[in-house]
């Protein structure tokens, strides 16, 4: 399959999405891996999904482990990467609004995006459809953190990066 150069971005989510936590239900297909001092639950499922998912979409790690998940998570769960990296603000200073919004608006521009992540709020949803009425297509997939990244949310994924228009 060909992807156009300019292909939609997915903002990936590292906890909740790849790193499971609240497994009260079982542990879905993973291993259990000490990083930097922290036992995470890293699902086997979910990196296949991202393989997958870069055929459609340009991946970028948006999460609080920043560099660490490309330090991390290529060899411990076979992810793709190294992947470009969104950085934020150690104090966002907005009580009012999601922690990643600012960095993740300053980063996407008006390229359309997918965002996938365990912690989606009332504000994140304001966000896309503030984009998406502007003309900017706006994805938001939630998670469940117990059982993360699921094949559900890539033929989500997928069926929206299908939908886009890609200008010549």
């Amino acid at each position: 399959m060909t992807v156009p150069a300019d292909r939609p971005l997915l903002l990936v989510d590292v906890d909740g999405v790849l790193a499971l936590f609240n497994l009260d239900g079982g542990e879905p297909a993973g291993m259990w891996h000490m990083i930097e001092g922290f036992a995470y639950y890293l699902t086997s499922g979910g990196p296949s999904l991202l393989h997958e998912a870069a055929e459609h979409f340009e991946l970028v790690w948006c999460t609080g482990w920043e560099d660490r998940a490309n330090d991390h998570l290529p060899r411990l769960a076979g992810t793709p990467g190294p992947l470009p990296v969104i950085k934020f603000a150690r104090n966002p200073g907005r009580a009012n609004a999601h922690w990643k919004l600012d960095e993740i608006a300053a980063y996407a521009g008006d390229r359309p995006v997918a965002w996938i992540d365990d912690a989606l709020d009332a504000n994140c949803d304001a966000w896309a459809a503030e984009r998406t009425a502007r003309g900017v297509p706006t994805l938001l997939v939630r998670t469940d953190p117990s059982r993360g990244f699921l094949p559900a949310h890539l033929e989500e994924l997928v069926a929206f990066a299908g939908g886009l228009v890609v200008a010549d």
